[in-house]
């Protein structure tokens, strides 16, 4: 699996921006943006600060990873589910898109019925 945070890492440095520039934006300091860029996986959460200040989208950040993931590796065609079974890469692919935009609903709904529940400016996880 691709490293998310410097998956994060190159996108910045693509849009022209550096980690005192994104701290500034955030209101955190740069070591918190730095902290990001050495993680291996990003919660949906931090990366979707990241894209609504970059202006990239989640599911491409996402899908490129785990299409990258399954192309280096190309004796993964299949993945174990909890039950114990077997189901082919794609499909597993596509349930944890589907278990993402849940995921991404649900914290929509929960901001908007406590509002006060959740800092929406922090991009710590």
């Amino acid at each position: 699996m691709e490293h998310q945070g410097e998956r994060l890492k190159q996108l910045t440095k693509a849009k022209g921006f550096n980690m005192s520039q994104l701290a500034g934006m955030f209101g955190v300091t740069r070591t918190a943006v730095e902290n990001h860029f050495k993680r291996e996986q990003l919660t949906r959460k931090v990366v979707s600060r990241y894209a609504e200040k970059l202006g990239f989208s989640l599911d491409d950040f996402f899908e490129e990873i785990n299409l990258k993931s399954v192309q280096q590796d190309k004796k993964i065609e299949r993945q174990i589910n909890l039950n114990g079974e077997t189901v082919p890469a794609e499909i597993h692919l596509e349930l944890q898109r589907k278990y993402f935009d849940l995921q991404e609903r649900y914290d929509n709904l929960v901001l908007r019925f406590f509002p006060n529940a959740v800092q929406q400016d922090s991009i710590t996880a």
